[in-house]
């Protein structure tokens, strides 16, 4: 694809990112409601609480359109939340006086992300995952392959976070599993046209062997089978992953960078 038709699909992949802190939000109120999750929409996007630590509180999806008085709302919804700070996540379509904005009140970049996607139109017969796939919706397997693949903490908010994706509604959480045993792990949410993959993670005992590329192949499979336009995922830049997705077809839209400010 040219720029121009990269650049053209940001709103709906920001959009598609918006839903994922909404749903997320949604979920752990059904399953976890001590947490106390709740979400706003703002400027376009979503201000998503899921607990004063977790990976999934934070602004999603935001419009490059936003305000003073949207940045004040924000901060005061995760004030009153508890929050110890506001992470917004913002793709580079905003405009630099924007961003100026952000520095002047206090924000700082603390990570980056690049956005990659391919086209779907391709049948669903031409995914074919190379080792074998499974449908593991509702396993608590899959929050133990999540934590041990990212050498995660044995905390309860990373074990609630991999439970959380297993019972997303419109959902598909999906692990490798040779003669019984699971290998690695990752999601597909899907969001209109646009299908989102994440978590993707290769238990450290069976890296090397295709696992990352069989979970891509079978996403793909079922994004495009559901009807899906669009394969969307955000990946480290030079990372491992960023290789097999591209090795997949996808290409880079642009950048997703977290701007944080301390709230205390």
């Amino acid at each position: 694809m040219s720029a121009t038709q990269l650049q053209s699909l940001i709103p709906a992949l920001e959009a598609a990112a918006a839903d994922v802190g909404r749903r997320f939000v949604d979920t752990l109120q059904r399953i976890a409601p001590e947490v106390g999750a709740t979400c706003i929409n703002v400027a376009g996007g979503a201000a998503s609480y899921a607990g004063p630590d977790s990976p999934l509180t934070g602004v999603k999806g935001l419009q490059p359109r936003f305000t003073h008085q949207n940045l004040a709302e924000i901060e005061d919804f995760f004030a009153k939340c508890g929050a110890p700070a506001v992470v917004l996540e913002l793709a580079s379509w905003i405009p630099s006086p924007r961003v100026g904005d952000l520095v002047a009140r206090g924000y700082q970049q603390v990570a980056e992300e690049l956005v990659i996607v391919r086209d779907l139109e391709l049948h669903p017969r031409s995914f074919t995952p190379s080792l074998p796939v499974e449908s593991v919706s509702g396993s608590d397997t899959f929050a133990q392959v999540m934590i041990e693949s990212f050498s995660l903490p044995h905390e309860d908010k990373w074990r609630l976070l991999g439970e959380a994706f297993c019972q997303i509604a419109g959902t598909w959480p999906v692990a490798v599993v040779e003669n019984g045993c699971w290998m690695g792990a990752a999601h597909l949410m899907l969001s209109g046209e646009v299908a989102t993959l994440g978590c993707d993670g290769t238990l450290p005992a069976f890296r090397g062997r295709g696992v990352q590329c069989a979970l891509i192949q079978e996403r793909l499979r079922l994004a495009a089978q559901a009807g899906a336009r669009w394969a969307v995922a955000e990946v480290l830049p030079d990372s491992g992953s960023m290789r097999n997705y591209l090795r997949h077809g996808f290409e880079v839209v642009c950048s997703r960078r977290h701007w944080a400010r301390d709230l205390a």
